[in-house]
C-alpha cells in the first residue's frame, strides 16, 4: 500500500512529501475528515458559551455580571483549558491510528482508530508529559549558571556576582531556547512511534532521537515547511470566509457594536475550526511520511 511502498534509501523531498500528503489526503479524505470533524464538538460547545458571554460594553464599564453571563464565562474557560487539549489530542491520535491502518487495509476502519483513540489516549498524554518535561529541563539547564552565580551572589552579598549573574541570565535565554529548539526536534517523532509501532513511553523517546541523529536540519525542514505550506493554506481560507461573513454580520448588525461583536466572534471560531478540520489530517499525514521514511533510511 501506499505509506508501505516507502522504499527510498535517502529522505524524501519537500515537493514529494507535500505531494505525497495531497494525493493521499485525496483517496481518503472521507474518513480522515469523519475523525477530524470531531472538533465540530469543541466548536458547538464555545458556541454556546459565546451567546452568553457578557458583552463588550459589560466587560468594558466592568458591570456585574448575571447567572448566565457567569455560566458564559465558566464554559468557554473549560472549553478553551480543559476540553479543547484533551479533544485535540484523543483526535490526533485517532487520526493516526487511521492512517496508520489505511497503510496495510484496502477500507480504512474508522470506528477502529475512533475507539483506538481512546486506547492509546493515556500512553500519547504521558508521551506528552514527557516531551514537556524535556522541555522544562531544557529551559532549567539553560538558567542554571545565572542561577549558581545568583545563589553566590546573595550568599556573599557581592554586585559583582549579582553583574556576573544578571548577564547569564540574558545568555540562558538564548541557551534555553537553543536547547528546547534541538531537543523538540530530537523528540518529535516520539508519539508516531507509539501509535504506529507500539513504542511505549522511554522507548519512543529514544527511537525519535534515533530517526533523527546525524540529520537535524534535513528533519527539521521536512517537519516544518509542509506543516507551514498547509497551515498557510489554511490561514487564507479563513481570511477570506472570515472577511465576507464579516460584511453579511455588519448588515444584519447594523450599528448595534455588541451584536456585531457577537457575532464577528462566533462566525470567526466557527470558521476556524472547519478549517482545522481540513487541514488537520494532512499535517499528521505529512509527518507519518515522514516518519516513516525516516525509519527506512536508518
Amino acid at each position: 500500500m501506499f505509506l508501505d511502498s516507502l522504499s527510498m534509501k535517502q529522505l524524501l523531498s519537500l515537493g514529494t512529501i507535500i505531494d505525497m500528503t495531497w494525493e493521499r489526503y485525496k483517496a481518503h479524505y472521507p474518513s480522515l475528515l469523519s475523525v477530524s470533524g470531531w472538533l465540530l464538538i469543541l466548536a458547538i460547545i464555545e458556541t454556546i458559551s459565546l451567546l452568553f458571554y457578557p458583552t463588550a460594553t459589560t466587560l468594558a464599564l466592568e458591570l456585574p455580571l448575571t447567572g448566565w453571563e457567569q455560566f458564559g464565562v465558566t464554559l468557554y474557560a473549560f472549553s478553551s483549558l480543559a476540553l479543547a487539549p484533551i479533544l485535540g489530542l484523543w483526535i490526533f491520535v485517532s487520526l493516526t491510528r487511521l492512517i496508520h491502518m489505511q497503510g496495510g487495509l484496502r477500507r480504512p476502519q474508522t470506528s477502529k482508530a475512533i475507539k483506538e483513540g481512546l486506547i492509546y489516549f493515556l500512553p500519547g498524554l504521558l508521551i506528552s508529559v514527557l516531551m514537556i518535561l524535556v522541555l522544562i529541563v531544557g529551559g532549567l539547564l539553560g538558567f542554571a549558571p545565572s542561577l549558581f552565580f545568583w545563589l553566590l551572589a546573595y550568599l556573599f552579598k557581592s554586585s559583582i556576582l549579582m553583574i556576573v549573574a544578571n548577564i547569564l541570565i540574558v545568555l540562558g535565554v538564548f541557551a534555553a531556547l537553543f536547547i528546547n529548539f534541538r531537543w523538540s526536534l530530537h523528540y518529535i517523532m516520539a508519539p508516531y512511534a507509539l501509535l504506529m509501532d507500539d513504542m511505549h513511553g522511554k522507548k519512543a523517546m529514544k527511537e525519535s532521537r534515533r530517526l533523527v541523529d546525524g540529520r537535524f536540519w534535513s528533519v527539521f525542514l521536512r517537519v516544518a515547511v509542509p506543516k507551514i505550506f498547509f497551515i498557510v493554506i489554511g490561514l487564507i481560507i479563513m481570511w477570506i470566509l472570515i472577511t465576507l461573513s464579516s460584511l453579511v454580520i455588519n448588515v444584519l448588525a447594523g450599528t448595534n457594536i455588541d451584536l456585531f461583536l457577537r457575532l464577528k466572534t462566533i462566525m470567526s471560531l466557527i470558521i476556524s475550526v472547519i478549517v482545522a478540520i481540513l487541514i488537520n489530517p494532512m499535517v499528521v499525514l505529512a509527518d507519518v511520511i515522514l516518519y516513516k521514511n525516516l525509519k527506512e533510511t536508518t
